[in-house]
């Protein structure tokens, strides 16, 4: 397996899922969250990657810190604070699409605190990459921390997974985080909601890619939807891929494993369609596993070989 000769740095948060009710309730608690999800997959794909996060001084907080050592991450920017760990609570409904709760106000992750120390740690680390969402920044002292990462390290790509949580993103939050990054990731419902919100005024999901790239200065613009693949503008044109055919067994943190594959192939050079299809492969590994983080070889992601047979693009509301 080839290895990016970069670095990358996650900023964002670590919580628990508690998956253990509910009519398709395939496990129970598991670690998660965007931001360490991307981080342990770039790292079992040989892309190391680190986390920039805070845990709770609690029991699940020790938990944390156990099981982040037993994944053999670097702990140099992990962040200990008074604030409780989040547990977030997972619904899946019959057709197994996931609902989040427990993302209340005042968890750890927004207290995310950096020093003069952490940047100049980082920029004697060589990080190349940085990738964050929005999530992370609905607390002025996460976003603070990040916004100076942003303006006092060199990063030659900024990743960002909008990853929109009701209630807890803006308007401003969501234009300032597009204005941040080179590369951007969101799914179709997010999508829509920034067309209008931001009003955009795109009439197709192709427009909507090539106007804000556009406006904004984004590089690269990717929207995964499902099981009817991912979109992508490459900053000339448009494209789509589609995706792979997986018996369903949960599909959460499937953009995660998408995320990671989609930066672990552009840091090999790959173009971005075929960065979208790998990445496609590795959503599609998450949704046929029980866990969000599973062990996995890199040759079984190439078992996928039958794509959905879809013959017309979702229609842009």
């Amino acid at each position: 397996m080839e290895t990016p000769k970069t670095k990358a740095l996650g900023f964002g948060c670590v919580v628990w899922d508690d998956i253990s009710s509910g009519p398709q309730a395939p496990s129970a608690q598991n670690i998660g969250g965007t931001t360490l999800n991307v981080v342990v997959h770039l790292n079992g794909l040989g892309y190391q990657s680190t986390i920039f996060t805070a845990v709770g001084d609690d029991n699940l907080g020790s938990m944390t810190l156990k099981t982040l050592n037993g994944l053999g991450l670097a702990m140099d920017f992990v962040k200990t604070v008074p604030q409780p760990t989040c547990l977030v609570k997972v619904s899946l409904d019959s057709d197994k699409n996931p609902t989040f709760s427990g993302f209340e106000s005042g968890m750890s992750f927004d207290y995310i605190e950096t020093s003069n120390s952490d940047i100049n740690y980082i920029k004697n680390g060589a990080y190349n990459t940085l990738f964050f969402g929005t999530v992370e920044q609905r607390n002025d002292v996460s976003r603070s921390a990040l916004a100076k990462i942003i303006e006092e390290c060199a990063f030659e790509t900024i990743f960002l997974d909008l990853n929109l949580r009701e209630p807890f993103y803006s308007t401003e939050i969501i234009f300032n985080s597009l204005q941040k990054c080179t590369i951007a990731k969101m799914n179709w419902e997010e999508a829509v909601l920034t067309n209008e919100l931001l009003r955009i005024g795109a009439s197709s999901v192709d427009e909507f890619m090539s106007t804000i790239a556009s406006k904004l200065f984004i590089d690269s613009i990717v929207i995964t939807d499902a099981a009817n693949g991912a979109y992508y503008f490459d900053g000339h044109e448009t494209g789509r891929t589609t995706a792979f055919a997986v018996d369903l067994v949960d599909p959460v943190g499937a953009g995660d494993a998408f995320s990671a594959g989609l930066l672990y192939k552009l840091a090999m050079g790959e173009s971005l369609d075929k960065a979208c299809e790998f990445a496609c492969r590795m959503g599609a590994m998450i949704c046929s596993a029980v866990s969000t983080l599973p062990e996995y070889r890199v040759d079984q992601l190439y078992e996928f070989v039958d794509k959905l047979d879809l013959h017309k693009k979702r229609i842009w509301p």
